[in-house]
């Protein structure tokens, strides 16, 4: 996970500097395209009984903002979707995230 989190700093820092886009979009954009990556790479490799990507490291690119892009890519590699805790945990995650940004919104 930690080249994955140097690409995902690097993206941001790509699309901040390079491109002059706001901070938090640039991170939430690296955030989702790395957390679709991340999936499409753990079922690329549970095909070819490769070694997998850990479920924490898959929750953990939600948990940082890459829920969305985690949702299209369980949705377009069909990865994850039977998993029952899994999908707790993920829902979890979207709720708090969901509710942060009610609250950032209320106390704003």
């Amino acid at each position: 996970m930690l080249v994955a989190n140097i690409i995902l700093i690097g993206l941001t820092l790509g699309l901040w500097w390079g491109l002059g886009w706001h901070p938090f979009a640039s991170w939430l954009i690296a955030a989702n395209a790395m957390a679709f990556s991340v999936f499409g790479v753990d079922k690329f490799n549970a095909r070819k009984k490769w070694r997998r990507v850990s479920e924490a490291d898959l929750l953990y690119c939600s948990l940082i903002g890459g829920s969305p892009g985690a949702w299209l890519g369980m949705r377009t590699f069909r990865h994850k979707t039977r998993k029952t805790e899994f999908r707790k945990t993920y829902r979890i995650i979207v709720g708090v995230q969901i509710a942060g940004v009610f609250a950032y919104l209320w106390f704003r």
